[in-house]
């Protein structure tokens, strides 16, 4: 009787593991799934904020935004490199030496300048698609964005369409 009970016991406990390890596997499925339909909402919602301050035809939009969206992807990918070595260093357990630390802050400064080459390369396209008038707003609405991002960001999420402004204007 004592057997039978071991036997199902461990019938059930080995039989729960694939279950528990395919809800597990659904379960990040289901956030991937969320992050990349966030990043997709992100995307629309920069698209539609660089057509509206910016003033692009469509026709203009249609060359520029995804140039817009190439040079943003190549910023993003010269950029993973160095945060990944940062919550490297961040996480480690064990003590991390005087010359990795200096290794990863060179690094973050390299990747500036890889950025800012990456930025030079592709205003120089933009050039072939925007007026100077455009350009100007597109470099301005750029700046914009991002700080009304992060504004966004640190007040919770504005309702879609409506960036939070700065208290005091």
């Amino acid at each position: 009787d004592r057997m039978k009970k071991i036997v199902y016991l461990l019938a059930v406990i080995l039989l729960s593991i694939p279950v528990s390890a395919v809800a597990q596997k659904n379960n990040d499925d289901a956030k991937r799934r969320e992050r990349e339909a966030r990043a997709e909402e992100m995307r629309r919602e920069r698209r539609d904020y660089y057509i509206e301050k910016i003033g692009l035809t469509e026709d203009e939009a249609a060359k520029f935004i995804p140039l817009l969206e190439e040079k943003s992807q190549r910023q993003f990918e010269l950029n993973r490199e160095v945060r990944r070595q940062a919550r490297r260093l961040e996480r480690s357990k064990e003590p991390v030496s005087d010359a990795e630390y200096l290794r990863c802050a060179a690094a973050f400064v390299s990747v500036e300048f890889s950025v800012d080459s990456v930025e030079q390369v592709y205003f120089e396209k933009f050039k072939t698609i925007l007026s100077p008038q455009k350009l100007f707003k597109y470099k301005r609405a750029e700046s914009r964005y991002t700080r009304e991002m992060m504004n966004r960001k640190g007040k919770g999420d504005a309702p879609k369409g409506q960036v939070s402004q700065p208290s005091g204007k």
